[in-house]
């Protein structure tokens, strides 16, 4: 585990969840760190170099952890964090660039407890980047930014997989106008995100129908547009197809 120098407390810290991840790892830190204070990695048991990787960034703190559930595994992530403020951000994920200008301007709002970013689902078509549209994929706003307490924990009985927290007592936020790309569904191919939904039916211990957006080309609602706002030059398209794996 790697420690910041100093004593004042992180205003910002990023934490996310990893294994197996080694050929995205390092290039989602290196996003994420443009804005926050500290990187928080938990790694749950990866049989390559992602938590290597990680040590090696000046911001990031490496936890060790045996993957069980998502919940679970996020909760733990997030009692690691030191900052005031936690953004959530996973393996497959870059913010986008207004995000990175803005979002240390909103958590100084001394009223708001919460924030929800958007997601915007990239794929290729004919080498382009592409955003996946239709009513259930965009704009797919997600609690993402909220103040280190207590009461930002994940429900560990009701959302093992697509994980949530408590809506009583959230108290006030907002929806942000500024974009999370998520990049899973063009690092996989559809046979593999059929496999990921067997997993996650298996963990959540029941099918759920939020997990076939996966598989976008079967929405025939869907459009492929171009990203609603300029994806980050660091694209993860490049990596390789597959990476990641979760449980033993």
């Amino acid at each position: 585990m790697k420690m910041n120098s100093g004593h004042r407390r992180p205003v910002l810290s990023a934490v996310l969840i990893a294994q197996d991840n080694e050929s995205t790892i390092r290039r989602v830190i290196d996003n994420v760190a443009r804005v926050v204070d500290e990187v928080v990695v938990v790694d749950g048991g990866s049989e390559d170099r992602t938590a290597e990787i990680a040590a090696e960034h000046q911001k990031c703190r490496v936890f060790h952890r045996a993957f069980d559930d998502f919940a679970q595994q996020k909760n733990y992530a997030i009692d690691q964090a030191r900052g005031r403020w936690i953004l959530l951000v996973d393996t497959d994920e870059l913010l986008g660039q207004r995000s990175l200008q803005t979002l240390r301007w909103w958590i100084r709002l001394p009223f708001v407890r919460w924030y929800k970013l958007r997601t915007c689902h990239l794929v290729t078509e004919d080498d382009r980047e592409q955003q996946v549209f239709s009513q259930r994929h965009y704009p797919d706003n997600h609690l993402r930014l909220f103040r280190n307490q207590p009461f930002f924990r994940y429900d560990t009985e009701r959302g093992r997989v697509h994980e949530s927290f408590p809506r009583k007592g959230r108290g006030f936020g907002i929806c942000l106008p500024l974009h999370i790309f998520h990049y899973g569904y063009a690092m996989k191919s559809l046979d593999q995100r059929r496999q990921r939904i067997q997993l996650y039916d298996q963990i959540a211990g029941s099918p759920s129908a939020v997990n076939s957006m996966y598989l976008w080309e079967e929405d025939p609602g869907v459009t492929l547009i171009p990203p609603k706002e300029s994806a980050p030059p660091d694209s993860l398209l490049n990596s390789e197809r597959g990476s990641g794996r979760l449980g033993p």
